[in-house]
């Protein structure tokens, strides 16, 4: 996770919960405790975060965490900024998949299988169907099995495909069907 995203993610789930411990955040965030810890003293020390002493037992100290205006402002920034670079990211995988599929027509491929259930498949699904049509999904294969439409692995073989797109990382894909690999 980058700087930023930390940050981010610390920012966030503070504002939704100023009374959370730093080991709550740590989960909520899925940072380690001591990265918490780090983001916080950085925030409180640029003036994005006040800390406040809370009793709550005699024998220990809680802190709630509150957010500065300028801490609303860097987390409205930080946000702003990851919007941005989700929004480039999501455009060249948008591209990439454009010209795999442009390469399939080409190759005479009008049949796929997409091999995967992860966001690539979701953005290959959106793609084919906003295009013309010359590629079809004939379905979509879950290794994990726990999407309750898509295909069981060993269902593959009997589809009749030109290819199988391979959406997700290091998947196995029976052997003596066309691969096409866009991650």
């Amino acid at each position: 996770m980058t700087e930023d995203r930390s940050t981010l993610a610390v920012l966030e789930t503070i504002s939704r919960a100023a009374d959370l411990p730093q080991r709550q955040i740590a989960k909520s965030t899925g940072l380690n405790l001591a990265k918490v810890n780090y983001v916080l003293r950085k925030l409180k020390d640029k003036g994005f975060v006040k800390l406040k002493r809370v009793r709550e037992n005699p024998h220990k100290l809680r802190y709630l965490y509150l957010l500065t205006p300028e801490g609303v402002k860097e987390k409205s920034r930080l946000t702003y900024r990851f919007m941005q670079r989700t929004l480039r990211e999501y455009n060249r995988a948008e591209g990439r998949i454009r010209e795999s599929v442009e390469l399939m027509v080409a190759r005479g491929i009008g049949r796929v299988l997409l091999w995967g259930n992860t966001e690539i498949t979701r953005l290959c699904l959106e793609v084919l169907s906003a295009m013309d049509g010359t590629v079809r999904v004939v379905g979509v294969v879950d290794p994990s099995g726990l999407h309750p439409k898509a295909l069981h692995p060993s269902q593959a073989r009997a589809m009749d495909v030109d290819a199988v797109v391979v959406c997700e990382p290091e998947a196995e894909v029976p052997a003596g069907m066309e691969v096409w690999r866009l991650v």
